[in-house]
């Protein structure tokens, strides 16, 4: 019988109010700010800051600490709020520059969190407007985030979409520093449409924006606040180093045209060594590739042109991975790399001595890249399309 009492504490699910997504911000006086955006609840209770949109409703609470905001959201909806489910957790870019320390203690004290939730950063000033874009065919942002996460990074690598708790295990360790997924919400003027005629007297009315979601880039952190960002070319770099490379296709322009590279396969390897008080840092990629289009006059079954083409994307990436490193290290003084835990594991001795100043010791670092191609395949037809036209 005690076996099939049930839970004590159990809530019915139409009494619920499941939460999808919600924004951590703050305001210039402290105060701590959250959006939520709730599944299913567009039919919710209408207190002051909600909206209804589609199938989702959001609101706006505010407290002395997250977790008061979230208690405070009560007085606005009929029903019990259950955080259980968040798809993703978004800091608003003022309060990550500020820290993301004590709304880190409150989710991870909380009982019901989530550590699969992925976590980001919503670049500019309104971070609320992400609830104002347009969502393709999804029909929260919570599911619109998630699907990218799932899709995205087979055919670009230029975001990131990391867990609750990929971040604060990036944050615990001593040899690197956690990243985001960066989200900025832009104008979309191919979906703006015209507003209607006022006053009746033919004139034009003004226009209504509609706004889109834009996941490129990553959010950088040095002990819980905003270092920095890299754009989405940065960002493919980081993730060639941190071996999340997918089937992506990456340009490379040549004297009389671009070639189209599919990466099908690649490897990072990390090797580091002590000279002193130096330390030397050899990153060694190695890709395998497929010509996927040649838009010049390369003739691609000249062995000697092949090995051209292998030199050229050979040198753009390695450029590409040198600017990450560098801006990671001049700018951001943030070893997001996680170049440390290499130094932590090749050098254990020396590491005790260093890993309270590695940021530091990052910085100093001399880093060098080396970048190495093999072209497997160069597709069906062997010379330039329009040569093969004059073939015939």
């Amino acid at each position: 019988m005690l076996s099939l009492s049930g839970c004590w504490s159990r809530i019915e699910p139409k009494y619920l109010g499941i939460v999808n997504s919600l924004i951590y911000d703050v305001d210039d006086e402290g105060k701590f700010i959250v959006h939520l955006e709730f599944l299913n609840a567009a039919d919710a209770g209408s207190g002051d800051g909600g909206k209804s949109k589609g199938s989702n409703y959001t609101i706006r609470a505010m407290g002395d600490s997250p977790r008061e905001a979230i208690a405070n959201a009560s007085q606005s909806v009929d029903r019990s709020i259950f955080g259980g489910h968040y798809k993703v957790r978004f800091f608003s870019e003022k309060l990550a520059k500020q820290s993301v320390n004590p709304t880190l203690d409150y989710i991870l004290r909380a009982k019901i969190t989530d550590e699969t939730t992925l976590i980001g950063v919503i670049k500019g000033d309104k971070p609320e407007k992400i609830y104002e874009a347009t969502l393709d065919l999804s029909d929260t942002v919570g599911n619109y985030i998630e699907t990218m996460s799932r899709f995205l990074p087979d055919s670009s690598l230029k975001a990131v979409f990391p867990t609750t708790l990929d971040f604060v295990r990036d944050y615990y360790s001593d040899g690197k520093q956690p990243v985001a997924l960066l989200v900025e919400i832009v104008e979309n003027p191919s979906q703006t449409p015209k507003g209607e005629d006022k006053g009746g007297d033919g004139g034009k009315g003004e226009e209504k924006k509609e706004y889109k979601i834009v996941c490129e880039g990553l959010a950088a952190f040095k002990d819980g606040v905003l270092a920095g960002y890299f754009n989405g070319e940065e960002t493919r770099a980081y993730n060639f180093i941190m071996n999340k490379v997918h089937n992506i296709h990456i340009t490379v322009p040549s004297e009389t045209g671009n070639t189209v590279f599919g990466i099908t396969g690649s490897k990072c390897k990390v090797k580091t060594s002590m000279d002193g008080d130096k330390i030397k840092i050899d990153v060694k990629l190695k890709f395998n590739t497929n010509i996927a289009a040649e838009t010049g006059e390369i003739e691609i079954n000249d062995p000697k042109e092949i090995k051209k083409l292998e030199e050229s994307f050979n040198e753009k990436l390695k450029k590409d991975v040198e600017g990450a490193i560098k801006k990671a290290q001049q700018e951001f003084e943030s070893d997001i790399f996680g170049f440390g835990e290499f130094v932590h594991d090749q050098h254990p001795k020396e590491w005790r001595d260093m890993k309270k100043d590695w940021d530091e010791k990052f910085k100093e670092a001399e880093i060098s890249v080396s970048v190495e191609s093999r072209i497997r395949r160069y597709g069906e037809i062997k010379r330039p399309f329009r040569y093969e036209e004059e073939d015939k």
